[in-house]
């Protein structure tokens, strides 16, 4: 027995919902040209308007990876693909919520 389901969808939604995707393949064709550059943290600070000791401390806590560390001068290197999918609000909220688990 075969079933036909049918959706109904406003013109705005169906419009909506192909921006959506349209967005989601030039977001991800951005991400990728930007795969094999590497930045430092002051590159990450600036990008996303936060202080490098920002950085620094949210590497010390685990809320961001640097791709590598260099030895030589103990300097943090980023994918900048990584960095542009990096949301320092939601960061700090989560390092806040860390912070009142623990008191």
């Amino acid at each position: 027995m075969e079933r036909t389901i049918v959706y109904q969808i406003t013109p705005e939604d169906l419009r909506s919902f192909f921006l959506e995707e349209v967005a989601k393949k030039e977001r991800d064709a951005l991400l990728k040209r930007y795969e094999n550059v590497l930045v430092g943290a002051r590159e990450v600070a600036a990008i996303h308007r936060v202080s490098p000791a920002t950085v620094r401390n949210y590497i010390k806590d685990g809320l961001i990876e640097p791709e590598l560390r260099t030895v030589e001068n103990g300097k943090y290197q980023f994918r900048l693909s990584y960095v542009l999918t990096l949301d320092f609000d939601e960061l700090k909220e989560q390092l806040n919520n860390r912070k009142a688990k623990y008191n």
